[in-house]
């Protein structure tokens, strides 16, 4: 997996296989696994990662290796692997080297720096005014 992710992120996994590719990283779209009238399915990023999740059920979640594993409902990790390195000729199986998988990746534009998203908050203290001192003071009971 990490040899793949070398050269593939897992954007580029899920953008590769999922059927529908007007989908958006946390938007809900329509199910890859069924027919469907309602949108059920998430493709999202949470702790700095891509994981799929289908609310119509919820045991079809994952990462984009999951992803791969259940759409074409391959028995192990070795057979996700093995496809993945095919369908975007990375050499990992055949031993030859190529870079057609960057020609696959630059045809669409990357998402934004997935990574965690952290916000600064600052705090300043400072002593309670004599007015808000009167107003707190109304609710002290003895």
């Amino acid at each position: 997996m990490a040899a793949i992710l070398s050269r593939l992120s897992e954007y580029d996994i899920f953008r590769f296989y999922m059927p529908e590719h007007g989908w958006k990283i946390n938007r809900v779209t329509f199910s890859p696994f069924r027919k469907e009238n309602n949108p059920s399915f998430v493709i999202g990023n949470k702790l700095g990662y891509l994981s799929f999740i289908d609310f119509a059920d919820t045991s079809l979640r994952g990462d984009c290796f999951n992803f791969v594993q259940t759409l074409y409902n391959l028995r192990d990790t070795s057979e996700v692997l093995r496809l993945i390195d095919k369908d975007f000729n990375l050499g990992f199986t055949t031993g030859v080297y190529s870079d057609d998988y960057k020609k696959i990746v630059a045809a669409y534009k990357q998402p934004e720096d997935l990574g965690k998203r952290y916000s600064l908050i600052q705090v300043s203290t400072r002593k309670f005014t004599n007015e808000e001192l009167e107003y707190w003071n109304q609710y002290h009971q003895s």
